[in-house]
């Protein structure tokens, strides 16, 4: 058995995936054996000034019900708001069926990213590989997530271990803390400089 995550990528106010999100399911779908698994990742992004009619990872679930997956092979996993949140609830799920290996499937400008956080989320005892469909934005966008990955070396450098990611996770992170020491606002500035 093999377990793909696909990672959102955004949605609309009214519940629709974007095309990149489409194409990160149908690369899943196409890897995809009986008795393997797929996990939909995603609430909705964290920066988001309005709320979806639902969740991203329930709309991916229908989108891939529509392309052939089976209704108990796609599960979902609902709390997250970045790929940071991605990371962190995706273990919780994969812990609990202690599932070591697994594939992480989202579009090619954002494998470095997704790669930094997941290696750093999971740790040394996971077989993580990763898939990015074509996005046909990786000139115009690589930059910009390289920078990203500098700025969340130097964000995460102290989280380190369950309990370490649990308090970023419930005290820092502006998406998930409820009182957190900075807002999405001043991330956002952090992340462009």
């Amino acid at each position: 058995m093999v377990v793909y995550v696909v990672l959102g990528g955004g949605i609309t106010r009214d519940g629709k995936i974007s095309k990149s999100v489409r194409n990160r399911i149908d690369l899943g779908i196409g890897e995809f054996s009986d008795g393997d698994k797929i996990i939909m990742s995603g609430k909705w992004y964290g920066g988001y000034d309005f709320v979806p009619v639902i969740t991203e990872a329930r709309a991916m679930k229908e989108y891939a019900l529509t392309k052939g997956a089976s209704f108990r092979d796609v599960l979902l996993e609902e709390k997250s708001k970045d790929t940071i949140g991605n990371a962190y609830f995706v273990k919780k799920l994969l812990d609990l069926k202690s599932v070591k290996s697994f594939v992480v499937v989202t579009c090619d400008f954002h494998v470095p990213r997704s790669m930094y956080i997941f290696g750093r989320v999971f740790g040394s005892d996971y077989k993580i590989k990763f898939l990015g469909s074509v996005s046909g934005e990786f000139e115009r966008r690589i930059g910009v997530e390289k920078k990203k990955v500098l700025f969340l070396k130097k964000w995460l450098r102290f989280v380190k271990g369950k309990i370490g990611w649990k308090i970023f996770m419930t005290k820092i992170h502006p998406f998930y803390a409820k009182s957190a020491p900075f807002s999405f606002d001043d991330l956002k500035k952090k992340y462009v400089r």
